[in-house]
């Protein structure tokens, strides 16, 4: 999927300063964007860019555990067995050996923007084999990047300002 695409293309193209990762599905609507991105990466403690912080996951672990978010269905299985979403992202990120946080705050792997000696640090992106360990590697990544004490960041304070995504509402909060 995606985030391996972009971890194959920042190692084989690793001599860039920046790298804004867009998805098929992106739409650049400001020209600007650019600019934009590289601004907020070149503040000290920000390490992470993107159009879209998943507001549903932006709750602490717990929260979450006890919400109708941590639902089971067949993208969430180990060993032959389904587990709740919220429990399986836990585990990979065991498995990764990637600190969770206090919180599953996350930028969606639509739009994703780095310097080049932060994803360096970060060694790249985990990789998942299916629907659910991808969307277990779209958590890791953020979360990677608050180990190192840096911040993940949407763009602007409103979702998609600078570019859009033609499966996602303008707010962010569903899909179309």
């Amino acid at each position: 999927m995606n985030i391996g695409a972009w971890n194959d293309a920042f190692f084989a193209l690793p001599d860039f300063d920046y790298y804004h990762f867009l998805q098929d599905e992106c739409v650049v609507e400001n020209e600007n964007f650019i600019e934009a991105y590289n601004s907020l990466l070149n503040e000290k403690n920000v390490g992470m860019v993107g159009e879209s912080i998943n507001p549903k996951w932006s709750k602490d672990w717990q929260s979450l555990l006890l919400s109708p978010l941590n639902y089971m269905d067949d993208d969430h299985i180990i060993s032959g067995i389904r587990i709740p979403r919220v429990d399986f992202y836990l585990s990979m990120l065991k498995k990764w050996n990637i600190n969770p946080g206090k919180n599953a705050t996350h930028l969606r792997s639509l739009i994703w923007s780095f310097k080049n000696e932060t994803v360096r640090e970060i060694k790249g992106f985990p990789i998942g084999i299916n629907k659910g360990e991808c969307i277990a590697s779209e958590i890791a990544v953020s979360k990677k990047i608050e180990a190192l004490g840096l911040q993940i960041k949407q763009v602007d304070s409103a979702p998609f300002k600078y570019i859009y995504h033609t499966e996602w509402n303008r707010d962010g909060f569903s899909k179309l």
